[in-house]
């Protein structure tokens, strides 16, 4: 429960669709994120099991979608050189 909440208050649920579109991010993003443990799943499911977002965890994933990562600090294999081929015919 968030602060403002009060006990027994109907809670604000937004469809993922909608709240992937208010972040900004694509579903396989967001199901890639989950998968590498980036972000937390959905807390609710509806009725049909289909994943519906608090206001709290659409914010959550607005901050995620604008984090900026250094990426030198990714490890990354290194590239071979190839040299370019000679037009020796």
């Amino acid at each position: 429960m968030s602060a403002g909440e009060t006990p027994g208050a109907p809670i604000e649920l937004i469809p993922l669709k909608e709240a992937l579109k208010q972040a900004g991010i694509s579903r396989s993003t967001y199901f890639l994120w989950i998968r590498k443990g980036r972000i937390a799943d959905a807390r609710f499911r509806d009725r049909n099991e289909w994943r519906v977002l608090t206001p709290d965890e659409v914010e959550s994933l607005k901050r995620e979608s604008l984090r900026v990562i250094d990426t030198r600090a990714i490890k990354r294999a290194p590239v071979p050189f190839r040299a370019p081929k000679s037009d020796a015919s």
